[in-house]
């Protein structure tokens, strides 16, 4: 019991200070491993031209501008739908602030026009009397502004060079251990780099078929910032369950001011719809054996990646999760080859030694 304990309280200990770690250098991390998905979904593409006798450079350059010409055609795109869009709910929200104020002088409420119309006056008032507490919040909004710009020329920098010289960047970390470590080394960088690819690659296919799915309905309903909706729900699914969540939030939210409750209540199915594709048809079939978490793991590993690093923490803590639990089966697995432990059967219980 006192060896348990003692461990258990390093690996408490680690984990907060790897989310101290996390918080002061998320500046820095963030950008590195955002450049390391984007490199897993890239890099087949620069392999590909590299097998076809592209060199080295120009199939990066070729990958890399592609991709930048890809992500600036999209913004685009949609800012002008956003301005145009952000407009026509402005007086959507109006029309619906008198539709309730209406329902709201009814049974059961029965809220006088005059009070309500209080209350309204009250929140303005009071962010008007919040005056600076705003103006401090729109400072710290451009702080983060510039730490996300430079974050995201960090992230294009580095993936350049992963997509590059990646292979390059492997072999010399490899060669800094002695056999036979460096065969073990090598082995487990394989493992990760193969839970990882498969992780980002499963994930953004459920991202664009969760994303199609409710574009579709949306384009039905026809509500509105359709296109802002679906790349929330793209990117929402990097962040398992409660990410689905949010994003119906969202989408039922602008369905209810734009098309009334029952508009909303579709749009609630489609979440429903949506998350059940994922969970028991789209995910299974894309992710494979590469990423088995059971749902219990995802819920606690996202619940101890907010705590310890807020929203970062949760889009984090699956890949990470699911990365550990990869190593650790392989680990296990060469033990069981060299005799060091019991084999596990194929039911998962552990085989009886000789």
């Amino acid at each position: 019991m006192s060896g348990w304990a003692w461990r258990f309280g390093a690996i408490v200990l680690a984990l907060w200070l790897g989310g101290i770690a996390f918080r002061r250098l998320d500046v820095v991390i963030v950008p590195l491993t955002i450049a390391l998905f984007l490199t897993t979904m890239l890099w087949p593409v620069v392999r590909f031209l590299r097998d076809h006798g592209w060199s080295r450079s120009l199939s990066t350059w070729a990958v890399f501008l592609c991709f930048l010409l890809s992500i600036a055609g999209l913004v685009v795109l949609v800012i002008p739908e956003l301005n145009k869009e952000f407009g026509h709910l402005g007086s959507e929200l109006n029309q619906a602030q008198d539709q309730l104020r209406d329902r709201m002088s009814r049974s059961p409420f029965n809220v006088a026009p005059a009070d309500f119309d209080k209350y309204v006056n009250d929140v303005k008032d009071q962010l008007t009397t919040n005056r600076d507490r705003v103006i401090d919040d729109v400072t710290a909004s451009a702080k983060v502004a510039l730490r996300t710009i430079a974050g995201a020329f960090l992230a294009a920098v580095m993936m350049f060079f992963f997509l590059k010289d990646g292979d390059r960047m492997a072999d010399w970390i490899i060669e800094l251990f002695d056999e036979p470590h460096a065969t073990q080394v090598r082995s487990i960088a394989d493992r990760v780099w193969a839970t990882l690819t498969g992780y980002v690659r499963g994930t953004a296919v459920n991202g664009i078929v969760n994303a199609t799915v409710i574009s579709v309905g949306l384009v039905v309903l026809r509500v509105p910032l359709i296109v802002p909706i679906a790349i929330v729900t793209a990117l929402s699914g990097f962040v398992p369950i409660a990410g689905a969540v949010v994003s119906g939030g969202i989408a039922a939210l602008v369905a209810l001011v734009t098309r009334g409750s029952g508009a909303a209540l579709v749009v609630v199915g489609l979440t429903v719809l949506v998350h059940h594709l994922e969970g028991y048809l789209i995910g299974p079939f894309v992710l494979g054996r590469s990423v088995k978490l059971h749902p219990a793991v995802v819920l606690v590993s996202l619940s101890i990646g907010t705590v310890l690093a807020g929203v970062l923490g949760a889009f984090f803590a699956v890949p990470l999760v699911a990365v550990t639990a990869s190593v650790h089966s392989l680990i296990r697995a060469r033990n069981a080859a060299a005799g060091l432990e019991p084999p596990l059967t194929d039911e998962g219980a552990t085989a009886a030694s000789p």
